[in-house]
């Protein structure tokens, strides 16, 4: 390490769990390695000016894939990088993979070249590096036929390809002189879940997992009912929408208990996470939850996660509201360091409505229990047991 200008060697005993008690500046100590890629669904290009520099970085670097799970392409990964992706075993890897026709390619990635991904792909499979890899989906472009072509030449790469998640394209109201994308509704996603539900049963047969899996989003625009906890296996991407719905409810379904609140409180939520949550009455006597649904006047109408919800939107949505009770928030509307995506803290939304405001992460049962330990709520008798 080097400090004041001196640099000192040192030697740490210790146990090979336990922490070596140091914290460097930065993860990455040569820089972070930018995506050059021009995408026509590209979420940073949706993104309006004035936000925090950090909003407009395109990173694609395989370092923050292996330690974050952040999705690279690997078109901008050099075959030094391949090898030492393989010399210093990074596994697993987050690809974002979306079509393997070459021609599609390039207007999806908005490159002139050949990438060569799928040879890629392979190098790094057989070598036993481990890949979950995305499908962004794109209405009319990499979906129905080319959809099917993709899934069956990965899922020639299992079981070294672990998983494939699609989701749907987000789509900003900022896209004024970008690429005319057609978000899907509730038909379209309604015949991507049939779609992919035929791969799922043909993998379920030849190699016991169904190995792709749909964003909750499909779902929710479909009208049709999530998948079973079990269906969703190890929840591999979880963080990408793939899975909420079931990992959220089920520990409380499996509970079978009902709670008695002591006083009123109001979640706010995104329009995705509304059915969702709405759940949660079924679990609760009297109506003393309210749930609220917060449109995205950021974002635009077509955004519906809560993930994706600034302060601001919150505050538009209660300012008018007359209530006295508490309010709560999905820790997943907030980054790491307490603050919504517009830069607005918790504490500031909380003083500009005069309400108090908590955050709250988990699945159901974790939030009635956080609800019980402080005073909010209470179990209540067997004889009020759920059947």
């Amino acid at each position: 390490m080097e400090r004041d200008g001196e640099r000192w060697i040192l030697n740490i005993e210790k146990e090979p769990y336990e922490e070596m008690g140091i914290d460097f500046v930065t993860d990455l100590f040569d820089g972070l390695k930018k995506c050059h890629n021009k995408c026509i669904f590209c979420f940073v290009d949706q993104t309006p000016p004035g936000m925090r520099h950090q909003v407009y970085v395109k990173d694609d670097d395989y370092r923050l894939s292996f330690l974050y799970g952040n999705f690279i392409t690997l078109n901008n990964t050099a075959e030094v990088d391949l090898k030492r992706i393989i010399d210093l075993r990074l596994s697993p890897l987050y690809i974002s993979v979306h079509t393997l026709n070459s021609s599609v390619r390039k207007l999806l990635f908005g490159i002139k070249s050949e990438d060569n991904i799928y040879e890629k792909l392979r190098f790094l499979v057989k070598r036993n590096i481990e890949l979950h890899t995305q499908i962004v989906l794109c209405n009319g472009i990499n979906d129905g036929k080319e959809l099917d072509e993709t899934i069956e030449k990965l899922s020639k790469l299992y079981p070294c390809v672990r998983s494939i998640g699609v989701v749907p394209v987000g789509l900003t109201r900022y896209r004024k002189g970008l690429y005319p994308l057609i978000p899907y509704n509730s038909i379209s996603a309604y015949r991507v879940i049939k779609q992919v539900e035929e791969w799922q049963k043909r993998f379920r047969k030849t190699i016991k997992t169904n190995l792709v899996f749909l964003a909750d989003e499909f779902y929710i625009l479909s009208g049709r009912k999530f998948p079973s906890f079990r269906h969703y296996e190890g929840f591999y991407q979880l963080e990408n929408g793939i899975g909420m719905a079931a990992n959220f409810l089920s520990p409380l379904l499996r509970k079978k208990v009902k709670f008695h609140f002591n006083r009123k409180i109001t979640i706010v939520t995104g329009k995705a996470s509304l059915e969702i949550l709405e759940q949660l009455k079924n679990y609760i006597y009297g109506s003393e939850l309210q749930i609220l649904q917060c449109p995205s006047f950021f974002w635009g109408d077509s955004i519906t996660v809560t993930g994706l919800l600034t302060g601001e939107d919150i505050y538009r949505t209660l300012k008018n509201i007359d209530t006295e009770e508490d309010i709560f928030i999905p820790e997943n509307s907030l980054r790491k360091d307490g603050f919504f995506l517009d830069d607005m803290s918790v504490e500031c939304l909380g003083k500009r409505l005069g309400k108090n405001i908590h955050s709250f992460s988990g699945s159901a049962l974790d939030f009635l229990k956080f609800m019980e330990e402080n005073k909010y709520a209470k179990p209540c008798c067997s004889n009020c047991r759920t059947s």
